[in-house]
């Protein structure tokens, strides 16, 4: 199912970077140690966005994927000079 600009979500997703470009290379994309769970909720069209962890702190982070408002994906998309 393809989002329309309405119904587009965004995500955080936390993952390793090589993690990142193999799933960018291989047309994918991956998140919480390849369970598949987290992997069926994002649609085509939705905006992703990874963070890479280095220590445990702020409760969301841990489970790895999750939803976020568009505003702060914008946010963290612009600070990081990333294309939404």
């Amino acid at each position: 199912m393809e989002n329309t600009e309405r119904n587009r979500r965004f995500w955080v997703g936390v993952a390793s970077r090589e993690h990142v470009q193999l799933g960018l290379s291989g047309g994918f994309a991956q998140f919480s140690h390849g369970k598949p769970g987290p992997a069926k909720r994002p649609r085509r069209g939705d905006g992703i966005l990874y963070y890479q962890h280095k220590a445990r702190w702020a409760a969301p982070f841990r489970f790895g994927f999750f939803e976020i408002p568009e505003a702060d994906f914008q946010l963290i998309a612009d600070a990081m000079e990333a294309h939404a």
